[in-house]
């Protein structure tokens, strides 16, 4: 069922940017437990990724996104990893999301079209910071302890 809701490229936002913040300020980082957390010191104003996937739910599929493309958003159709030219295929994903969660049976699940945004690493011949080391991610790690905290119940809605 999945794979029929995944775009096959690498997800940019309206500024062709790989790098994303979806943030409350702009829209993008949508109203859900996970964003406002168990209390204000858990609350999530903004979330950075660093590429991946766009995702969209199907009719009957009883989705709740957090992260949402803006209009210009498009997936790249690359053949060869992070390699990108103006000649390769676009897909407009305006609409989509980049983060979902939803329930199934008695249980939860959270899909992202993201990883990096989980981790902590250094990318490239420069070491540059990516993932939750990056400095415009500051608030991944308490994004990520939400998710786990709502997948758990601990955090309800």
């Amino acid at each position: 069922m999945f794979e029929r809701w995944l775009s096959y490229g690498y997800a940019r936002n309206g500024s062709g940017r790989s790098g994303i913040t979806f943030s409350r300020a702009d829209g993008s980082l949508l109203a859900h437990a996970i964003i406002e957390g168990r209390d204000p010191s858990e609350r999530v104003n903004s979330v950075r990724t660093f590429g991946g996937q766009a995702m969209r739910s199907e009719p009957g599929v009883a989705v709740e996104p957090l992260m949402l493309f803006d209009e210009g958003s498009v997936s790249i159709l690359t053949e060869t990893s992070g390699q990108f030219s103006d000649d390769l295929p676009r897909q407009p994903v305006a609409g989509w999301f980049q983060g979902v969660v939803l329930r199934h049976g008695g249980g939860r699940v959270a899909i992202s079209g993201e990883a990096a945004m989980f981790s902590a690493q250094l990318s490239g011949p420069n070491q540059n910071p990516m993932g939750m080391n990056h400095p415009e991610a500051t608030e991944n790690p308490q994004f990520l302890l939400n998710v786990v905290h709502w997948l758990s119940g601990l955090l309800d809605g």
